[in-house]
């Protein structure tokens, strides 16, 4: 089961830019309840900047990219199941975005959808100036070399005033080590 929701925060003028921790408590019909904890991210947002046009007709591009990502495991060894956390942001401050899709894959093979998953996730809005952050889970192939590997990133939108098409392209490194392996045989004489 999934839960979705959307969070409206304002964080403190002294806030800095970094993940926190926020708990949240959970109430259910029969009355128990939950603490989850889930980090979210800060980000400021530059409240100098003019949003005059100067009677131009010049409409802008709503411009999505990759703002951050990590892994929730570290090293990560070929053969592992691991967590990749993207934070998404909308960079324009005239326009959200709409039909948000994110696609990745990776040449060689070696990191794909975790069984169960998809290389393919919608994400839908995401407001002006803000940000949609996504955990991904992926398998790293047994026999992937001990390298960084290149997973490609493609973010396919719409802008919700123009109502055009848009895509970006983003890459994320996955640095993959391989566990050391040993075979001792017995010996013949």
């Amino acid at each position: 089961d999934h839960a979705y929701f959307k969070l409206n925060v304002t964080f403190s003028s002294s806030a800095i830019e970094t993940d926190y921790n926020v708990s949240f408590t959970i109430t259910y019909n029969g009355g128990t309840t939950d603490v989850i904890t889930l980090p979210v991210h800060c980000r400021g947002i530059d409240t100098a900047s003019s949003s005059s046009s100067g009677g131009s007709s010049y409409k802008s591009k709503p411009k999505v990219i990759v703002e951050a990502y990590t892994f929730l495991e570290n090293p990560i060894y070929a053969g592992d199941t691991v967590q990749l956390r993207l934070i998404i942001a909308n960079t324009s401050t005239r326009e959200a975005i709409t039909n948000l899709q994110l696609d990745y894959t990776n040449e060689a093979g070696a990191v794909i959808p975790a069984p169960g998953g998809s290389s393919s996730v919608f994400l839908g809005t995401i407001d002006k100036n803000g940000v949609r952050a996504i955990t991904l889970d992926l398998q790293i192939a047994p026999d992937a070399e001990a390298k960084s590997q290149v997973l490609a990133v493609t973010l396919s939108y719409e802008g919700t005033k123009n109502r055009s098409d848009f895509e970006e392209k983003a890459s994320v490194n996955v640095p993959i080590l391989q566990k050391a392996r040993v075979r001792i045989n017995d010996p013949v004489v």
